[in-house]
């Protein structure tokens, strides 16, 4: 039922660009298939020549084992985030310059052997890139960044609070690539 709702998600924001489209700039959108910092997949709308804006969002699924005092446990791991944000482009050519800001909102879970942890979080992430286009409507790019964060979690045992814990952080360098097809 999640991912039936993750895919209605993308179907609608691919829509919505759409809503967007004048009549003066039919192709002007892009697809980007992401790893690193904003992993995942995200539709762009490309506004002018110098500038886009782009949402997507990101799966994140995992199993691990832990270890505390001679006893290990095995655990899982699932997360999303959703991310929104404008690219300005410097410099316009087969390898492009650009700055772009973004916004990522995520929550994840982890549980295993009795013990749950929940956590969501805010970033802001100023970043410059490149974007080298292979073709003229296939490119790949990387991009690294600064990354404001906030964030809360909260776990459990056998169904009893453990505690919760709000924090604040800067992580730098924030680095992604990710390949994108322009139609």
């Amino acid at each position: 039922m999640q991912r039936l709702g993750l895919g209605l998600g993308f179907v609608f924001l691919v829509h919505s660009f759409s809503a967007l489209a004048d009549d003066s700039n039919q192709s002007s959108y892009a697809i980007s298939f992401g790893v690193g910092s904003g992993a995942g997949i995200s539709v762009k709308k490309v506004l002018s020549d110098d500038n886009q804006v782009f949402f997507g969002f990101g799966l994140s699924k995992g199993q691990y084992e832990s270890e505390y005092q001679g006893t290990t446990s095995s655990h899982s791991s699932n997360g999303y985030s959703i991310i929104a944000g404008t690219r300005h482009f410097l410099v316009k050519e087969r390898l492009s310059k650009f700055v772009q800001l973004s916004i990522t909102g995520g929550r994840s879970t982890s549980s295993g052997d009795g013990y749950t942890s929940t956590g969501k979080g805010v970033s802001v992430t100023p970043g410059y890139g490149l974007e080298y286009f292979i073709a003229s409507d296939l490119s790949i790019e990387g991009v690294a960044g600064l990354s404001f964060t906030y964030s809360n979690s909260s776990s459990n045992s056998n169904g009893v609070a453990q505690g919760s814990s709000t924090s604040r952080y800067i992580s730098f360098p924030t680095v992604g690539t990710a390949i994108t097809y322009y139609w």
